[in-house]
């Protein structure tokens, strides 16, 4: 069982079942919680984990690989690379860690 929760989630959670946070967090520490707050815990916590939008994001490297795939396809290729799209959009939107995250819940 996960022991570990961010006060924002213990937060969250205490409230939703109207409960003091020092009595979830004593439920948690003696691993006596029921299981739908367990349930909620686990699911709060993964929506709080969610990677945050980039603030003022740089487009550039975004904008190059979309032309670049452009180009391709005027050329009569096949624009088979997506995938650098999809890559450079998401480093662009939520900072060059977001595969970390992405690749540790896969």
């Amino acid at each position: 069982m996960d022991k570990v929760y961010s006060a924002e989630v213990l937060k969250k959670v205490a409230e939703e079942f109207k409960m003091p946070v020092e009595e979830l967090t004593m439920q948690i520490a003696t691993g006596e919680v029921e299981p739908l707050i367990q349930h909620k815990l686990w699911h709060v916590k993964a929506l709080v984990e969610i990677p945050k939008l980039v603030e003022n994001p740089d487009l550039s490297e975004l904008i190059e690989v979309c032309q670049m795939h452009l180009m391709d396809i005027a050329k009569g290729g096949h624009g088979e690379d997506e995938h650098y799209i999809y890559e450079a959009a998401m480093e662009a939107l939520y900072g060059n860690k977001i595969f970390c995250y992405i690749n540790d819940k896969e």
